[in-house]
C-alpha cells in the first residue's frame, strides 16, 4: 500500500488506463464505453468541477470504468478541496454526490477497483467504522443497473436530479429497433423518451437532458454521425429544453476502439422551455 500512495496520480491514471486497454478479454467485453483520460480530463477542466456549490450532484449514466468520476476527484484535490472527510462517528462527508451507472457487473467492479487505486491514500487513513462507510461509500457511488441488462440505466428515469452529467455513451444503431420496444413495454418509459433518434446514444441523450436540473450543465461525447443525421425531432428536443454552449471535435482515432469521429456536446439545462438562445455556440 505504501508503494501504492506514494505514486504520482496521473501514473496509477496511465497504468490502469494501459492495462485496460491491452487486455483483449476486458476490451471485448465493454471496450467501446472506455474514454481515454486525457478526453475525460479535459471534459472534467471545462466543466469546471471545483466551482460548483457543495453538494452539488454529479452522474455518468454510462460510467464504464469511472473515469469522469475518479478524475472529479483529482480535480479537487489539485484545487486544495478535499472531496471526502471522515466524521468522529466514522461516517463519510461528502463534497459532492458523485453517481456512476453501468449494467455491466465487470465493468462497476473495475470501476470501484479505479477508485480505491485514486483513493488509497485516504482508505488508509481511516479508521475500523470509517472503512466500513467507505464500502458503503462505494456502491453508492458506483451502482449496478442490473433490473434490465438490455436497457441499463435507461431503465431507471431521472428527473430533474443533476447539477452536472458528463458522459460517454454508447454508439449502437444496429438494434435500437429493439431497444424502443422495450422501452415501450416498461410502464411509464415510454412517456419518459419523447425526443426519438435512431441511435442507442439518442436515447442516453434523452435521458440525460431529462435528469438535468434547471441550469445544470452536460457534456456528452456523441458520434459525428448522430449530429449528422436529420433526426428533427431529437434536435428539436435538445433546443426546447438546453442552451446549447458547445459543439468541439475530437480527432479521428481518440478512441481505442473505434475509427469513429465524434463531438463533445456542451449543453445547459433551460430554467423555462420557453427561452431563446441568445449566446453564439462555441466551436472547436
Amino acid at each position: 500500500l505504501e508503494n501504492i500512495r506514494s505514486l504520482d496520480p496521473g501514473f496509477k491514471s496511465r497504468v490502469y488506463e494501459q492495462f485496460l486497454r491491452r487486455d483483449p478479454n476486458i476490451t471485448k467485453v465493454s471496450g467501446k464505453y472506455f474514454t481515454p483520460r486525457n478526453v475525460v480530463r479535459a471534459i472534467v477542466n471545462m466543466a469546471g468541477v471545483d466551482a460548483l456549490p457543495h453538494n452539488a450532484s454529479i452522474c455518468d449514466p454510462a460510467c464504464g470504468v469511472g473515469g469522469f468520476i475518479t478524475e472529479t476527484i483529482l480535480a479537487l484535490e489539485k484545487a486544495g478541496i478535499k472531496p471526502y472527510r471522515e466524521t468522529q462517528d466514522g461516517r463519510i462527508e461528502t463534497k459532492f454526490k458523485l453517481m456512476g451507472l453501468d449494467c455491466e457487473y465487470d465493468v462497476i467492479c473495475l470501476a470501484k477497483s479505479n477508485f480505491l487505486l485514486h483513493t488509497i491514500e485516504f482508505f488508509n487513513s481511516l479508521s475500523g467504522a470509517g472503512k466500513s462507510s467507505y464500502q458503503k461509500l462505494l456502491a453508492d457511488t458506483f451502482v449496478w443497473c442490473h433490473r434490465d441488462t438490455q436497457l441499463g440505466s435507461l431503465y431507471h428515469p431521472a428527473s430533474g436530479q443533476f447539477d452536472l452529467i458528463m458522459a460517454n455513451p454508447p454508439y449502437i444503431v444496429s438494434g435500437t429497433g429493439s431497444v424502443t420496444k422495450k422501452i415501450k413495454s416498461v410502464a411509464g418509459l415510454s412517456a419518459y423518451y419523447t425526443a426519438g433518434g435512431s441511435g442507442l446514444e439518442s436515447r442516453f441523450l434523452n435521458w440525460i437532458i431529462n435528469a438535468l436540473k434547471g441550469g445544470g450543465t452536460a457534456f456528452v461525447v456523441l458520434p459525428k454521425a448522430m449530429l449528422a443525421r436529420t433526426e428533427k425531432t431529437l434536435k428539436q428536443f435538445v433546443r426546447q429544453n438546453c442552451f446549447i454552449d458547445s459543439i468541439i471535435y475530437l480527432p479521428t482515432g481518440s478512441f481505442y476502439t473505434t475509427p469513429v469521429e465524434t463531438y463533445v456536446l456542451g449543453l445547459k439545462k433551460k430554467s423555462d422551455e420557453h427561452q431563446k438562445q441568445k449566446d453564439p455556440v462555441f466551436c472547436f
